[in-house]
């Protein structure tokens, strides 16, 4: 007969199971540099380069971020690379109109 959790116990094996999968917040692996992408900024799309890919560790924890050379702005952002996408020719064709 299994033994019953108390509530709120299984969320947390659950969450412990989650945590060890990947040390990383984010993969690097799913860029390169001069990969064109976008992302969003308060609902406003933004459209970059890939400049640079690097890892930091923010709250004990390993992020995946990168460096992005902002068209629109004509300057560089460091972006979380959860929040990227690679842009390609037909979203491209969306984005723009």
């Amino acid at each position: 007969m299994p033994v019953e959790m108390q509530q709120g116990q299984h969320l947390r094996a659950e969450l412990n199971n989650f945590k060890s999968i990947s040390q990383t917040f984010g993969k690097i692996d799913n860029f390169k540099i001069g990969d064109i992408v976008y992302w969003s900024k308060y609902s406003e799309k933004k459209i970059g380069i890939v400049s640079d890919l690097y890892s930091s560790f923010d709250g004990n924890r390993k992020v995946a971020y990168a460096t992005i050379f902002c068209f629109e702005e004509q300057r560089k952002h460091n972006i979380l690379c959860m929040n990227l996408k690679i842009l390609t020719k037909n979203e491209f064709e969306r984005q723009k109109n």
